[in-house]
């Protein structure tokens, strides 16, 4: 006994899952044996029905004799109600008959729905030529501006094709096409009028305007306002739905209904620059505080009104500052006069000494005064650049001045005989240096025209001068005439530069005395006469352009943004006593 109790303890858990197989096996054939206890399909064609046979032929012989009747009464004239009645009992006689007889059959099944047809169609084209009809006279209407008798007869001809499609379906004239175009021009017809009477009522806003009747003005734009939204709710796919024209709309009654407040900020802006000239900056300052108290109000009672801005307010607030800042403002202006000058005149001591006392009031004056426009953008820029190199400002005015070159028929106006070198640029712009071909004395390269534009401000800061880019007319001007010239020995170019740039000067000069105004890196030049501010001329080629090709002198149009290896630039300085550009 313990020797089998020990058989099965060691083997009860395979027991136990043979155990459950075999009683799922069990309830799996139990399942499929009820299925078949359980009714089959039934094949209808095989069932027997007790029939009649007299009474079905009788039924059969009506519904035939009926719908005779009914094709010889319709082929005479059109269908009459009680013509439909006698295809009715046909169709009646028929389905009494397929009852009786139980089953399908094709042959009598196929009759009655083309007896269902037959009535559909005929039913339907009543009401479809009804429908026509309307819609003729619909048109009608419209053409002679009876919009009110059109609308009624369009809606009644899109009524009539609604009634077909939902009773009919097996008319030929069932047409869910037709029902949308019908039911388009009914909302056409009921929109037209709307929209003439929202029209009408912005004109005779204006009207109202003309005559100073701000009132009526008002009542007629909120009425041509309410009129305008409901078409665009009502009737969102239609050409009369405007969601901009409620918007004008809108801001045209928001402007008369703030006209009041814009009148007095005006009244304050007149008073305050009226005290201006006359050197009252304090008044001017009030008055200009005031007209910003009250644009304020109006952005906010008011925001689409046209007279509402930001930017209204912010430049209130920066004439405000304006004419408190103007005394101290002018004093500044004054002496950065004087700090030009004595750059210009290149006296760097005098020069120095203005920027020291100088730089501390431009801060004082840009924390105070954030807003005034007086003494521009960049002066607090100007006046950090400046203290920044004031050890070097002599050194830097000597080496500019000396390498600058007359160009012929360029009155006034000197040209760098180089193309700006990196030691150069990074000795200006505080070591920085775009380049990817690095080297003191190779041309600075990399650089967009925006760098190339920043670094000629900092020249014209530093020497008290305007400087800017070359024009195109200036750049041709320089370069002369190339006739007899030998592009091998004043280019670097594709054939003999094996693709780097060159150390600036090192080939001869041009007849001027400018180098490599062709070749090494191509230049840009100032664009002022292109249209829009994202494209800029760039001039002269490069070491991977060919001799025949610089022959040409090539300038192109470039993106303003470009980052070009082989792009760098020279400048030119006025240097007219009068200063004037």
């Amino acid at each position: 006994m313990s020797r089998n109790r020990s058989f099965f303890y060691r083997f009860r858990i395979p027991f136990r899952i043979i155990g459950i197989l075999l009683l799922l096996g069990v309830v799996l054939t139990g399942a499929y044996f009820l299925t078949k206890l359980g009714p089959g399909k039934i094949d209808h064609s095989k069932v027997n029905v007790e029939f009649n046979e007299v009474e079905g032929n009788q039924l059969l012989e009506l519904s035939q004799q009926k719908e005779e009747r009914f094709r010889q009464l319709v082929d005479q004239r059109p269908a009459t109600e009680d013509d439909f009645v006698i295809l009715d009992e046909a169709i009646t006689a028929l389905s009494d008959y397929i009852t009786m007889r139980g089953g399908y059959h094709t042959a009598t099944a196929e009759r009655r729905e083309e007896l269902y047809e037959l009535r559909d169609n005929l039913r339907g084209k009543v009401l479809y030529d009804e429908s026509v009809m309307l819609e003729d006279m619909a048109i009608e209407h419209e053409e002679a501006g009876e919009f009110e008798n059109a609308l009624k007869a369009m809606e009644r001809s899109a009524f009539l094709q609604r009634k077909l499609n939902e009773t009919y379906d097996l008319s030929e004239n069932n047409d869910t096409r037709r029902l949308t175009r019908l039911q388009r021009k009914v909302d056409m017809l009921t929109a037209k009028p709307l929209y003439e009477d929202s029209v009408q009522a912005e004109e005779d806003a204006a009207q109202a305007i003309k005559e100073e009747n701000y009132s009526r003005a008002k009542l007629y734009y909120r009425k041509a306002i309410d009129i305008q939204k409901d078409l665009n709710m009502r009737f969102r796919g239609l050409q009369f739905a405007n969601v901009q024209r409620v918007s004008r709309l809108e801001q045209e009654l928001s402007s008369l209904e703030s006209s009041d407040l814009h009148m007095r900020i005006e009244e304050f802006r007149e008073a305050a620059i009226a005290a201006e000239g006359q050197g009252n900056y304090a008044a001017a300052a009030e008055s200009f505080q005031n007209a910003y108290r009250l644009q304020r109000q109006l952005n906010k009672e008011f925001p689409q009104s046209r007279f509402a801005g930001v930017t209204q307010a912010e430049e209130l607030q920066s004439l405000r500052e304006n004419s408190l800042s103007r005394n101290l403002g002018d004093g500044i202006k004054d002496e950065m006069t004087r700090l030009d000058t004595a750059l210009r005149e290149r006296t760097t001591w005098r020069a120095i000494e203005i920027i020291r006392s100088l730089y501390p009031k431009v801060q004082q004056f840009t924390e105070q005064f954030p807003r005034s426009t007086i003494l521009g953008d960049d002066a607090l820029l100007k006046m950090q650049y400046l203290a920044a190199i004031e050890d070097d400002i002599n050194f830097l005015q000597e080496r500019i001045y000396g390498q600058l070159l007359p160009v012929e028929g360029v009155a006034d106006w000197r040209m760098l005989r180089t193309e700006v070198s990196q030691a150069l640029y990074m000795s200006v712009m505080l070591k920085a240096n775009p380049s990817r071909h690095v080297g003191d004395l190779l041309p600075v390269d990399s650089g967009n025209w925006d760098d190339a534009r920043n670094f000629c401000q900092r020249i014209s800061w530093l020497l008290g001068r305007p400087v800017r880019l070359p024009t195109e007319a200036e750049y041709h001007a320089a370069l002369g005439s190339l006739r007899y010239v030998n592009l091998r020995e004043t280019a670097w170019c594709l054939e003999n530069a094996d693709g780097v740039t060159h150390e600036i000067a090192t080939l001869k000069p041009n007849g001027q005395g400018f180098h490599d105004l062709l070749g090494n890196v191509a230049e840009w030049l100032d664009s002022g006469s292109l249209p829009g501010d994202g494209e800029a001329y760039i001039a002269g080629g490069s070491v991977e352009t060919s001799i025949d090709a610089m022959v040409d002198v090539p300038i192109e149009i470039s993106n303003r943004r470009m980052r070009n290896r082989f792009a760098g630039f020279r400048f030119v300085v006025y240097l007219a006593e009068s200063n004037e550009n």
